[in-house]
């Protein structure tokens, strides 16, 4: 009888473990699905961004052809010489302005794994089975590059010369 409650506890705490696990590996993934969700939000308001940017430039670009159709040439020459100057100060100042706002975007989704060297990192995937070392290979590039250390793939190659 004691025998039989202490499995039937034994049995409970396992089904909660395996319970709590599968609620840890959904809300691991939802945040996954999140941080994706929010990069693409952000790539997408830039491209609309570039779109309106461009849709500018043409309209500044025909009316600036109008005017030096009407102008005399050598004048519009240097205007446009010194105003394209100014557009590519203005223009360089911008993209800076989204490298470093999207290197900020992107730092901000850093994760705390892969600031650690990659020996220790190829040590933790060394407890992973084959299947889910390759899941991890196509986390990240670093991810990558520490699943193709040999000192992994030599543990399954000795098992498959054992079977």
């Amino acid at each position: 009888m004691l025998k039989r409650n202490v499995l039937r506890t034994w049995i409970r705490l396992k089904e909660r473990k395996e319970v709590e696990e599968h609620k840890l590996l959904q809300f691991e993934k939802a945040q996954r699905h999140h941080k994706s969700k929010l990069i693409l939000s952000v790539l997408w308001e830039w491209k609309a961004w570039i779109i309106v940017r461009n849709s500018f430039w043409a309209v500044a670009t025909s009316v600036l052809v109008d005017f030096f159709n009407h102008s005399i040439c050598k004048i519009v020459f240097r205007a446009w010489r010194t105003f394209t100057a100014d557009v590519m100060e203005v223009k360089n100042c911008d993209l800076m302005m989204e490298v470093q706002t999207l290197n900020e975007t992107v730092e901000s989704f850093t994760d705390n794994f892969s600031s650690l060297p990659n020996d220790v990192i190829t040590k933790i995937f060394s407890c992973l089975d084959i299947h889910d070392l390759l899941r991890c290979a196509s986390v990240c590039q670093l991810w990558k590059t520490c699943t193709l250390s040999p000192m992994l793939w030599s543990k399954y190659s000795c098992q498959r010369r054992n079977e």
